[in-house]
């Protein structure tokens, strides 16, 4: 059985579940929004994009004018919010609250109709964990000659994007590091590489979601630290890739990835 949840910025939450029923759903497939080239009576796809849709709901307050205005009072005054859907995985869309309507009250019960705007393609967040590993092999990297990656690794993993397009990720480090390194690699090519010149036991966190890029290190803004000659925003593209990581020194700090597969219809 599907399952909707409304998040607000702060991570609340208002499950459409018990004493509010949904009684339609419309807009979680697939809009595009599609150039095309002419020529003369024929036409040829240019360019498809995504622009801002809407997702209307049919909701059911069973506790009447009681639940729909705390319903209202969540998602109206919330700055952020985000759907999270429910059904065999879990699948989350960046969200706007458009309008609500307010029915008349029926035997203690309400009826309303919810239109949001869908900010975002519907994404699925996959967690991943690379364990570093030390061992007598272990070799620091000169920085200031060309890198050879992959021989000594200290940690990496194989991943699959299964989703339709890039899949950006958020990606944290704690320990202690030496101009790390975390390198992307398809079909053993190198297609992204993300290096910061930092050194000591730190917390690094790095974001390439397009809306929300950033790096951090310690809770601080530390942009400038990272090699401007490197990707460093890093994503990863649809199908299989390996993610390697370099801490700089033979240490075993933890680096979690958080990847944020995206797809277009749920």
């Amino acid at each position: 059985m599907r399952k909707l949840t409304f998040i607000n910025e702060y991570g609340q939450s208002f499950p459409l579940s018990g004493q509010v029923l949904i009684n339609g759903v419309e807009g979680l497939g697939v809009t595009r929004d599609n150039e095309y080239l002419v020529f003369s009576d024929r036409y040829k796809l240019g360019k498809t994009g995504h622009a801002v849709t809407d997702i209307s709901l049919g909701l059911i307050f069973l506790n009447g004018y009681q639940g729909y205005r705390a319903f209202v009072s969540f998602t109206s005054a919330a700055k952020e919010l985000i759907l999270k859907y429910e059904i065999v995985d879990v699948f989350t869309c960046k969200i706007a609250f458009q309008s609500i309507t307010k029915g008349e009250l029926n035997f203690g019960t309400l009826q309303a109709n919810l239109v949001l705007h869908k900010l975002s393609p519907w994404l699925k967040v996959i967690n991943k964990t690379i364990d570093v590993s030390v061992s007598g092999l272990f070799k620091a990297y000169q920085y200031s000659y060309p890198l050879i990656y992959g021989e000594n690794a200290n940690g990496s993993i194989e991943v699959s994007n299964a989703g339709a397009n890039n899949a950006y990720m958020r990606i944290k480090i704690v320990g202690e590091v030496e101009n790390p390194v975390v390198v992307i690699k398809k079909n053993d090519t190198i297609i992204g590489t993300l290096r910061l010149f930092v050194s000591g036991d730190l917390s690094i966190e790095v974001s390439s979601i397009p809306e929300d890029e950033y790096i951090l290190v310690n809770g601080n803004d530390a942009y400038q630290a990272q090699d401007f000659t490197c990707k460093n925003f890093l994503f990863l593209p649809p199908g299989d890739a390996a993610i390697e990581f370099y801490p700089g020194i033979p240490t075993e700090p933890a680096c979690y990835l958080s990847i944020e597969e995206s797809y277009e219809g749920v």
